[in-house]
């Protein structure tokens, strides 16, 4: 199931607007750029996120991240902290442990008439032998391991903002998935993760540094 996540607004319209200027326009990728090299990133979230799979929603209060960025690129790999986490069938204090897993978020397009709005994907990265876990004490444990192409994901540029920062909003469908445990087993590929986060950059020396994508 995918959940629609509405604090941009923006993205039903977004990429019907793209699809149709993709279809008749071949254009580059565009990049993550920071105002200088190398960043150091870091996320906090907008909203509660939201894990969604057959063992019901987990919501998480409290989520972070951070990364680094070395040179313009197409994508931007943040590594996720989750807390303050619980589910709806009343399993209090699930524990995410991430792992050194990662997500790779990649720009795909631009809006044609907004050059502050994009869309893409978000890869899941991990350690070889590595998921992860979100754990619900022994009645069941959800495992999330590598992949890639998960859509959707858009992208906005805050650039009234001083020094710019970005925003970026994931409606997922169709993550894949294991669960086992006293109430739960099985594997399947109809999870989703909605939420979205806030993405500044500091320079060399700690101070803030602008960071957008074009």
């Amino acid at each position: 199931m995918i959940r629609r996540l509405g604090f941009f607004g923006f993205a039903v319209a977004l990429t019907g607007a793209i699809v149709a200027a993709s279809a008749s326009a071949a254009h580059a990728v565009p990049e993550f750029k920071a105002a200088s090299y190398p960043a150091t990133l870091t996320a906090e979230q907008v909203g509660a996120h939201e894990l969604i799979g057959n063992i019901g929603t987990t919501t998480c209060k409290k989520v972070t991240g951070h990364g680094t960025l070395a040179a313009a690129s197409s994508a931007l790999v943040l590594e996720p902290a989750y807390d303050e986490c619980t589910t709806e069938n009343g399993f209090v204090g699930v524990t995410v442990k991430v792992n050194g897993c990662k997500y790779q978020f990649r720009l795909e397009d631009l809006h044609p008439g907004d050059k502050d709005l994009a869309t893409g994907k978000v890869d899941f990265l991990c350690p070889p032998g590595k998921v992860v876990e979100l754990v619900m004490g022994t009645a069941c444990t959800v495992k999330i391991g590598s992949q890639e192409d998960v859509r959707f994901v858009f992208y906005k540029d805050i650039t009234a903002a001083k020094p710019e920062h970005l925003e970026i909003s994931m409606s997922t469908g169709e993550i894949s998935y294991t669960q086992s445990g006293m109430f739960c087993s099985g594997s399947f590929n109809d999870g989703s993760l909605v939420g979205g986060l806030t993405v500044k950059a500091d320079d060399s020396d700690t101070n803030p540094t602008g960071l957008k994508f074009e």
